[in-house]
């Protein structure tokens, strides 16, 4: 069946990696969570092709099968290369770009919930998206039974009988299982990170990088709300306004020992304007930065 992405020019290209935290716990939910099938299709771009602007109608998995390339889910970016799979949520905005012809992959639409009864067994959080709105990438040990199977799902769908339609559901579910089972494997000796202490890590790492609430809670793999709650409860702050005070304090550091201008210091630091740069400055220092690099040259 012919893929519902259209086709078009220009893909930027970095790759943040997995979170095998964020894929656990969807697959887990989508083993309690009824899951209702919305599409499936495959498609192929040649080098250079390249989707644009595609907002997924439901939650998916793509699988990629030859080629490689690049998926940006929103503000994330994946490579796109065999014995891959990256799940997208409901409403997200997909581009995928081609580097090596041809780049072939499978692309499952889905919709999930948890019945009532689940819902209070459920270790999900009131406050957390559903996990079928995640977005994640999980590299298979081994991927050809997986292939298969979306290949039988993609022959099965394609067909209007409904014992073809209970057989393409009981191929998903065969996908899910095969999914969790790798992911189980590669789990195995993983240390668990404190989500608070792995984000602070990240900035710590990052700060001069382009960073926002959404993309820092994506990687911890929880909801942008939920990961705000712990991050405040921890530390006093929230995960942005730690990353400003960060900045701000190796601001402060560069301002005392370098002969850097403003202009640099604020690029540094993860800021290409330099005046906003100077009115967060002085929001939290009380004093311009100028003025801070007076006082302590007059020390």
């Amino acid at each position: 069946m012919k893929s519902p992405l259209g086709t078009s020019p220009s893909l930027p290209t970095s790759c943040p990696g997995l979170n095998l935290r964020k894929a656990h716990r969807h697959l887990e939910f989508s083993g309690l969570a009824s899951l209702t099938i919305a599409g499936v299709f495959s498609g192929t771009l040649q080098a250079d092709e390249e989707v644009r602007n595609y907002r997924t109608p439901a939650a998916a998995f793509i699988m990629i099968t030859q080629g490689a390339g690049y998926i940006r889910c929103n503000e994330t970016f994946y490579t796109a290369q065999p014995n891959k799979i990256i799940h997208v949520g409901k409403d997200m905005m997909i581009h995928m770009k081609a580097s090596e012809a041809p780049l072939t992959y499978f692309f499952v639409m889905y919709q999930a919930g948890l019945p009532d009864l689940m819902q209070k067994s459920s270790s999900l959080h009131a406050s957390e998206e559903s996990p079928a709105q995640s977005h994640y990438e999980l590299s298979l040990v081994s991927a050809e039974y997986l292939s298969e199977t979306f290949h039988h799902m993609l022959k099965n769908w394609s067909y209007p009988g409904i014992l073809e339609k209970i057989h393409t559901k009981k191929l998903f579910y065969e996908i899910i299982y095969e999914m969790f089972a790798q992911l189980q494997e590669q789990l195995r000796g993983v240390k668990h990170e404190d989500p608070v202490a792995q984000t602070i890590q990240y900035i710590e790492e990052h700060y001069m990088q382009p960073l926002s609430s959404d993309s820092l809670a994506a990687l911890a793999g929880y909801s942008t709300g939920y990961l705000s709650q712990l991050f405040k409860t921890q530390t006093g702050y929230s995960p942005i306004d730690y990353l400003i005070r960060y900045r701000v304090n190796r601001a402060k550091e560069l301002l005392a020992n370098s002969a850097y201008s403003l202009k640099e210091i604020a690029a540094h630091v993860g800021y290409a304007d330099a005046s906003y740069f100077s009115r967060i400055f002085k929001k939290i220092e009380g004093i311009s930065p100028h003025r801070y690099k007076l006082f302590r040259l007059n020390r």
